[in-house]
């Protein structure tokens, strides 16, 4: 994680509380945070590096 972000310290729940509330950095940071895991997880799955990239950027955007 970047020590430049001000939410490194904070636990997931607490990030998504500020992201319902508007703040998009909380949102950044939780991207930052499982974007490596969610692509490798998607990769393990398909076995395809751009359908892994597809099927979280879809993920994200459904969140988002």
């Amino acid at each position: 994680m970047a020590r430049n972000d001000p939410y490194n310290g904070f636990g997931d729940a607490e990030l998504t509380q500020l992201w319902v509330h508007g703040d998009e950095a909380a949102f950044d940071t939780l991207y930052k945070r499982y974007l490596v895991p969610l692509l490798n997880t998607a990769f393990q799955k398909t076995n395809s590096r751009e359908l892994a990239q597809e099927i979280v950027q879809e993920v994200f955007m459904e969140l988002y």
